[in-house]
């Protein structure tokens, strides 16, 4: 059963923060590493509080590719225990996110002149099943000549094709597998605040980080969060918060700049399962079609970013690339900007790579180090891999906090074997409720075996039950369970994140925003000055989107 996780134990939590008993562990990130972390170590038993200057998975979180993969591309730099602990992690995140990672089956076309020949495609192929140790969904299959191809793929460009591999990875909505381990950590009585950002660190007498100074962004309250030591998971703003506490610091981060844009499923002839893995005809950087609900995501680009990290451009430029790619690709689809109903512009946290000659080649590893003391940074890595990453970190964090505090060793958290919320028991198989199967397939999958309660308050209240937007199966109900029990604060909170109205509706959403803000204002007591600020704070979001 969840708990109620919302703007009410917010404000509770709030209220009882005390000087006097600081946190074991403060984290300041929530993203998925973040509150992975979060997750672990408060399943652990350790006091833990973790702040974020936005929504949960409102950075990089929100926008990867939907994808989680075992690194088959990593193959090619040879870095074999980074594919393999990929593999892994994603069967864990198959078995235990049942209801949000879900198989996919994906089209990888083999060109003559591309930088894969059939023969090293077939190596790469048993690799990939090898290093899942053959347990992956299914083994992959080859398909040689053009001909099987387009029995397989119609529309693909036919000029050059020699054949094409098929094998399996997941997917997933990457926003709310962050709010899935955001609500274990939750059950296990972390204290989070979004919406709350750190404006320095302070620290002890001997010059350790002991927590920070922050302000609720939604009151403009500041105070103080105290802590035994500081965990860094804020991805590419890693930097900013190191140097809060160290000026000297040179900065070790390589932002690289990811964009995906979102077509109508109707302009591309995919065949409705498979996704496509593509060579960029102008660079050859690998690049996606994926299929996914009611349009495709074709992404991503990979360029390096030195702009501001809180406000990422989608670009006319990258806008064009990933076109280029889908008309090459598909040569009668003639997609134009037209055509692009959606955007996102996410930044990849990556490491500096010394060895590395462009974004592309970077290394996709994580780095875990303490500068200064009491401030531990966690940095690097990818979306497939982030519940590895937490345990690390946090066993970083903790074996500081027993040297230093002598706190007690307690056992680690088998997180490994632990269903996230929505997965604790079998998905149902059928259609339970009185709503139509569109509107329950979308609850089971978002939702999992939650969907009974979201479907039985709008069976309970028929105005909840009405669709959100015409022909998508997003209904009202769906918002009251958000604020309630999934931390929605905000109109941008709902449409972007909890659920994937930005990119599904037309225009964005725009339609509904303000049926959206009044019901939001009704539940959360806003005046008309707030519904006015949150109104705006929505249009500002899909302002960035669209590259203003």
């Amino acid at each position: 059963m969840l708990r109620e996780f919302s703007h009410t134990t917010r404000a509770a939590d709030l209220a009882a923060l005390s000087s006097d008993d600081p946190f074991d562990i403060l984290i300041i990130g929530g993203g998925i590493t973040g509150v992975g972390a979060a997750r672990d170590a408060a399943l652990r038993g350790y006091r833990v509080a973790l702040v974020d200057k936005g929504d949960f998975a409102s950075g990089t979180s929100s926008k990867s590719t939907k994808l989680v993969h075992g690194g088959l591309r990593y193959l090619e730099h040879y870095e074999f225990s980074l594919v393999f602990e990929a593999q892994k992690e994603r069967r864990v995140l198959l078995d235990y996110a049942s209801h949000l990672v879900r198989p996919q089956p994906l089209f990888f076309p083999v060109y003559k002149g591309g930088k894969y020949t059939f023969p090293k495609m077939i190596a790469g192929m048993w690799a990939y099943d090898v290093l899942s140790l053959f347990r992956n969904v299914k083994r992959h299959k080859m398909f040689r000549g053009a001909d099987k191809v387009e029995a397989a793929m119609p529309g693909l460009r036919n000029e050059g094709l020699v054949g094409a591999a098929n094998y399996y990875d997941a997917n997933t909505h990457d926003a709310r597998l962050t709010l899935a381990n955001a609500q274990q950590a939750r059950d296990a009585q972390a204290a989070q605040f979004p919406y709350v950002s750190v404006l320095g660190l302070n620290k002890d007498e001997q010059g350790r980080v002991s927590g920070a100074h922050v302000r609720d962004e939604l009151s403009g309250d500041e105070f103080d969060i105290h802590a035994r030591i500081v965990i860094n998971a804020t991805g590419p703003w890693a930097d900013q918060i190191i140097a809060m506490a160290d000026p000297s610091h040179e900065p070790r981060m390589s932002p690289s700049k990811g964009v995906h844009i979102v077509i109508p499923k109707q302009r591309l002839p995919l065949n409705g399962k498979d996704a496509l893995y593509v060579e960029a005809p102008q660079d050859g950087r690998p690049v996606f079609l994926i299929p996914w609900d009611y349009v495709t995501i074709i992404g991503t680009t990979d360029t390096f970013y030195d702009g501001d990290l809180d406000h990422v451009p989608v670009t006319d430029e990258d806008v064009s690339y990933l076109l280029e790619i889908a008309n090459h690709i598909f040569p009668d689809a003639h997609l134009t900007e037209a055509d692009v109903q959606s955007s996102w512009a996410g930044v990849r946290p990556l490491v500096k790579d010394s060895g590395a000659t462009d974004e592309g080649s970077t290394s996709r590893e994580h780095s875990i180090w303490e500068q200064p003391v009491g401030l531990v940074t966690i940095a690097g890595g990818k979306l497939t891999t982030y519940r590895v990453m937490a345990e690390q970190v946090v066993d970083v964090a903790i074996s500081k906090l027993q040297e230093r505090f002598g706190l007690p060793e307690r056992k680690a958290a088998d997180t490994e074997h632990m269903p996230l919320p929505g997965a604790e028991y079998p998905l149902p198989a059928t259609n339970s409720s009185t709503l139509p199967n569109d509107v329950w397939k979308h609850l089971v999958q978002d939702y999992g075996v939650y969907a009974k309660d979201i479907a039985r308050r709008a069976e309970e209240s028929p105005p909840l039950a009405e669709r959100i937007v015409p022909n998508l199966p997003y209904i009202w109900s769906e918002l009251e369970h958000a604020i309630i029990y999934e931390m929605a604060l905000t109109p941008s909170d709902f449409l972007a994140r909890r659920t994937w109205l930005i990119y599904d509706a037309p225009h964005r959403g725009q339609e509904v925003l303000d049926e959206l803000v009044h019901r939001m204002g009704n539940v959360m007591g806003w005046n008309d000055q707030r519904r006015a600020v949150e109104r705006q704070r929505y249009l500002d979001e899909i302002g960035i989107l669209a590259g203003n």
